[in-house]
Formats: C-alpha cells, structure tokens, sequence
C-alpha cells in the first residue's frame, strides 16, 4: 500500500490550517479543491488529518472531498500508515525518513543558529530542536527547553513547530516556545501563529498573545506584559513579586550549582527585582539582604533556610 509522500503530508496540514478559519478565502477553497484533485494520494494524505485531528467537520461537503475518487484503502489502513506519519500528537514522518539538523545547549548556554530559509533561531539553557527544511516544507521538533523563532517569509512553505502534543504553524513572526515536560507555552511577540493540538480547533496567536498548555492538557490564554518573559534573550530574569521557590527554579536553569528551597514558608517569600542568569551564588546573596533567610553553601548546591530555626 502506497503512503503520502512527507511533501505530501505536510502540504496536507498546511490546507488543513488554512480552512479552519472562517476568513479563508475563495480562492484559499479554490485551491485547495486543485490540490485535492490533482492525484488520488492528496485525498489520502487529507483523510489521515481529518481522521486523526478529527475537526473538519464543520467544512462544505465539497472542500472535504467526500465526492471525489477515493483509493481503495480503509480508514484502518490509512490510519495504520499514516498516524506515525501524523499522528495524535501531530508529528511528521519527516524524522524517519531524512535527517534533521539537531542544534542543542548546555547548562548555561544559549545560542544562535541561522537557518538556509532566513529564519533566526535563539536556543536558551538546556535546550534541544530539530530542525528539517525541504523544498516544500520547513519542519523543526522542540524536544525541550525555550526557543526564540524569527521565522522569515515563504508563503509556500509553512513553518511548522512540534513540541510534544502541541503543533505550530507560524507565519511570519517572532514568537517563543518552550517546553518542559509535557507543559507548553507559546509567547507572540510580533506576528502571527497558529497552535493545533489533537481534536482542538486551532488557536490563532497574534501581538502579544500567550498560551500555555499544563502537563494536564488545560488551556490558559493571556496577554501578559512581554518584557518579563522575554529578559531571558538579554542574560537577565525579571520577577515581578514572585514566589522564591519558582524564582530559584528559573535560575537553576542557568547554573550547575542548584538553589534548594526545601521549607514551604520560604518558598512562599515573594520578591522583585532583575538578576543576571548564570551566578547562583551572587543571586542568593543578593535575596539574603532582601529576605528573612539564610544560606548554606556547599556541594554544588545552596541550600535556603529560614533566618531564624523553628522552635529557637
């Protein structure tokens, strides 16, 4: 049984994108009905979406292409051959079929990688990404970590970004992602996007847009202030009243030697302020003069106590 091609695979989600949104235009319909009848495994390639995203029931009959000639193959056959390819979490076969360029850091490394398309990329502390581009597609894997994007033009070449259940189709824009675990979080600084997870509608992200997706699949959406966010392309971290304990989370990214916040009343301490990543050590004696407590350094680590012993 013949498969999709990855161009052809990709080209099918790209039209899927497109036809989500009720400002699609004719000729966007046209189009797509061209695409759709020029050879049979187009239809293939977008059945194994709707199937597995399972959200172009609201399209006309005739843009799904149920009157179309279809392959003689079943829904169980298409979907055995093509979810791999495109599956629930809405990966591409891409990976298993070519090679990718992989770009990682360490601990306290950030980097910046230029892309053959144009496209800047901005890798944070302990982060990993690969990164495909073909002659119809660009294709990148956020495996974890945060990433600036300056995605640069190419109206025939969606750029895609998987990161763990989560899909980005970014048009031209600067956006970051990150990815820990299973928690997700887009930030839009200029441009636009739009996240596709699983049976969800896409969510368009546009100027100063953030969607945050839990390790539990909720969705939160926010406009927040940027500056903040986006300290982390400078060296710096900005906390705005934050909790201590989420504060040294943050900076221990950065630094081999780990802030071990272990009393809860001291992880609830809340602080303000901008501090340079990469210096444990000059953080913590820095919250020592602003907070009631105290340090204990040694092993790689520094641990945070109350000022003053419980009972003394």
């Amino acid at each position: 049984m013949s498969i999709p091609s990855e161009e052809v695979q990709a080209e099918a989600a790209s039209w899927l994108v497109k036809l989500q949104h009720s400002n699609r235009s004719q000729n966007e319909e046209n189009g797509f009905r061209d695409w759709l009848a020029a050879h049979p495994m187009h239809a293939t390639a977008f059945e194994a979406v709707s199937a597995t995203w399972d959200i172009t029931g609201g399209l006309p009959r005739d843009l799904r292409g149920r009157s179309l000639a279809r392959p003689q193959h079943s829904r169980r056959a298409v979907m055995a051959g093509s979810a791999a390819a495109l599956g629930v979490a809405g990966s591409f076969a891409f990976w298993q079929t070519s090679r990718a360029e992989t770009y990682q850091t360490d601990v306290g490394e950030q980097k910046h990688i230029s892309l053959d398309d144009g496209t800047r990329i901005f890798l944070d502390t302990d982060t990993r990404l690969s990164v495909r581009l073909g002659g119809e597609h660009r294709v990148s894997e956020l495996h974890h970590g945060r990433v600036n994007f300056r995605v640069a033009s190419d109206p025939s070449r969606p750029f895609v970004v998987n990161a763990a259940k989560n899909k980005v189709v970014a048009m031209p824009s600067n956006l970051d992602l990150r990815l820990d675990g299973e928690r997700f979080s887009a930030v839009m600084i200029r441009g636009t996007a739009d996240v596709i997870r699983a049976a969800n509608q896409p969510e368009r992200l546009e100027d100063g847009d953030r969607l945050i997706v839990d390790a539990g699949g909720l969705v939160r959406r926010d406009r927040p202030a940027l500056t903040p966010l986006i300290a982390w392309q400078t060296g710096q971290m900005v906390f705005e009243n934050g909790r201590l304990s989420e504060a040294a989370a943050e900076m221990n990214r950065y630094s081999n030697v780990k802030l071990m916040v272990a009393d809860p009343e001291v992880a609830d301490l809340r602080l303000s302020g901008i501090y340079v990543v990469g210096d444990n050590v000059t953080f913590a004696n820095s919250v020592a003069r602003l907070l009631p407590i105290r340090l204990v350094q040694g092993n790689g680590r520094i641990e945070i106590f109350p000022a003053h012993q419980k009972g003394g």
